[in-house]
């Protein structure tokens, strides 16, 4: 459950980032080697992706394995300036849904993240905190998963994750 949610959120990240055709131009003149050093203006940026989801997890309150459908949405915007970026992203889950693979049980996963960056990219590198947290619920008790995963990314001037650290919890109720 740990990897599925920190890949995400780095997956989430990296092509809001770096995938968009639009975006990419613009960091790389932020200061990636070889290209131009700086952008004089201020000059926005914003995407918005359905991410689809379709995958089976072990509930770890439960043991069973439970099958997680749906879209969630991301909603990422900002600005870079010169060698610096301030942005903005919202996950939602809403519209996720999963099924007890055994009990047939019905889950419905919450999670809404907020997340904000203000700071330089030097020669093309940055690093920031995010934190996500949500739960995945049913009806009745004991069977509800909530969760926080804290994580810290360093992503040098070539686009590379050079450093990754993350503290994910959760609880039963």
């Amino acid at each position: 459950m740990k990897k599925v949610f920190l890949l995400t959120a780095l997956a989430i990240f990296t092509v809001a980032i770096y995938a968009n055709p639009n975006t990419k131009p613009l960091l790389q003149k932020t200061g990636i080697p070889g290209i131009e050093s700086s952008i004089k203006a201020a000059t926005p940026f914003h995407e918005s992706l359905d991410i689809v989801y379709d995958f089976v997890y072990s509930n770890d309150c439960t043991g069973e394995d439970i099958h997680i459908t749906g879209k969630a949405q991301l909603t990422f915007h900002g600005q870079i300036n010169a060698n610096r970026v301030s942005f903005s992203f919202h996950f939602n889950t809403q519209g996720l849904k999963a099924i007890g693979l055994t009990t047939g049980t019905n889950y419905v996963w919450h999670e809404s993240d907020n997340s904000t960056y203000n700071g330089p990219i030097t020669n093309g590198a940055f690093n920031n905190t995010i934190i996500l947290r949500g739960d995945i619920v049913a009806p009745g008790r004991g069977n509800n998963y909530k969760y926080s995963n804290s994580f810290h990314v360093t992503i040098n001037a070539k686009g590379e994750v050079t450093a990754l650290s993350d503290d994910f919890n959760f609880e039963c109720q």
